[in-house]
């Protein structure tokens, strides 16, 4: 039977295709490809991979919202064209015993098949990176004050007036960085900040469990 796989770009959202989000994405995307978590092989194959993608949007919704509390971008990541009410229903079925009822809609349907999604994809990235280096990584993506800078040269900035790093330029600056010196850079940010870091830290230290019934943020 032929093997296909879904790339990052195929499973990204137009407004995740663009800065540090889209960074981590793509990071954590390697990951589950790594581990042979992105490939298919039948139709039903690749809407569960679709949902893996969908787990990794909760995530990073989540990883927010633990940052910045309430101040966080207001986001509802189930509520995404990745996924239609066909290939919700179709993950519904595969994923639980329980019948479908009549009034059931595509987000009803999809959040019993993230939380079924959740561990196996929480597992394969803190498997690659233990829960302090993914905390490390994850933090500095969202929040490096050192790397505000006022821009003159017309480059884009994000909301904090950081540059929108692309995949390759946050290889060049920041990966081996982050790899070699990960311990020390997370203990500053609890330091520094230590609200916000510390919630993300715990929160992945026991295993990126559901923040908000019905992922409402």
């Amino acid at each position: 039977m032929k093997t296909y796989e879904l790339t990052v770009d195929e499973v990204c959202p137009d407004e995740l295709k663009a800065g540090r989000k889209h960074i981590w994405f793509c990071k954590m995307w390697d990951i589950l490809r790594e581990r042979g978590l992105t490939s298919y092989s039948t139709q039903v194959g690749r809407v569960v991979v679709k949902a893996r993608a969908v787990v990794l949007h909760v995530l990073l919704a989540e990883t927010e919202f633990k940052i910045y509390g309430d101040a966080a971008t207001k986001s509802r990541p189930l509520e995404t064209d990745l996924l239609d009410d066909e290939e919700a229903e179709a993950l519904y079925h595969h994923f639980c015993s329980d019948l479908l009822p009549d009034d059931f809609d595509k987000k009803a349907m999809l959040i019993p098949v993230i939380e079924a999604s959740r561990t196996l994809v929480v597992e394969a990235l803190t498997r690659t990176y233990s829960p302090p280096k993914l905390a490390a990584i994850t933090y500095y993506v969202f929040d490096n004050p050192e790397d505000v800078t006022e821009r003159t040269d017309g480059t884009d900035v994000d909301e904090k007036g950081r540059p929108l790093m692309t995949v390759k330029e946050f290889n060049r600056r920041y990966w081996s960085y982050m790899n070699e010196n990960w311990s020390i850079k997370l203990g500053e940010a609890l330091r520094r900040n230590v609200e916000g870091a510390r919630k993300a830290f715990q929160w992945i230290y026991d295993g990126c469990p559901c923040v908000r019934e019905g992922y409402e943020f």
